[in-house]
């Protein structure tokens, strides 16, 4: 299974947590897991205790950092003003800038074959997306797991953004083979 998840181990949290999880579970029911994770993601925590299923494989893709970007556009004295919440605007996520590099490490693993499925896990909701694009051109079964709502998320960091994500999230629920929560 291809697993698209922005956190995993030594990223700590609850996405890291949940995701290292289930690749510890996955053998038990014939499945192996190689996961497309974010190369240094932006994470509050790190826990290099986190362990990880056996024969699990990791894919660490890189990404353009839009958080830090936008941190420096400040430093090279761009008005405040001008970025006040310009994080927060961009879709479907600030972590968008991983995608590109995602997308072509799994498209990469997919040509290699082994894969019977697609599991994209959000928060955020960058590997829902992923996962969008990817399920149609492999024709794999796809489940996307969503952890968060996407469009009636009450974080007021999402509200900027909730109507484009509807279009996303629609989607998602309409093409992907199963759903979870």
């Amino acid at each position: 299974m291809l697993v698209l998840s922005y956190f995993f181990p030594p990223a700590g949290g609850v996405a890291s947590v949940r995701v290292s999880s289930w690749t510890r579970l996955l053998p038990e029911f014939g499945w192996e897991a190689t996961v497309v994770a974010a190369l240094s993601p932006d994470a509050p925590v790190r826990d290099a205790a986190l362990g990880i299923g056996e024969g699990t494989e990791a894919i660490r893709a890189g990404e353009i950092p839009l958080r830090r970007l936008l941190q420096r556009l400040k430093w090279l004295g761009v008005p405040a003003r001008a970025l006040d919440g310009a994080v927060d605007r961009i879709w479907p996520d600030p972590f968008v800038g991983w995608a590109p590099f995602a997308h072509a490490a799994a498209s990469r693993r997919l040509r290699e074959g082994g894969i019977d499925a697609i599991l994209s896990v959000s928060n955020p909701f960058t590997p829902h997306w992923i996962g969008l694009r990817l399920a149609g051109r492999a024709r794999l079964p796809w489940v996307a797991f969503f952890s968060d709502d996407m469009s009636r998320n009450p974080d007021p960091r999402i509200r900027p953004r909730a109507r484009s994500l509807r279009s996303l999230e629609r989607a998602v629920l309409e093409r992907a083979d199963g759903v979870a929560a």
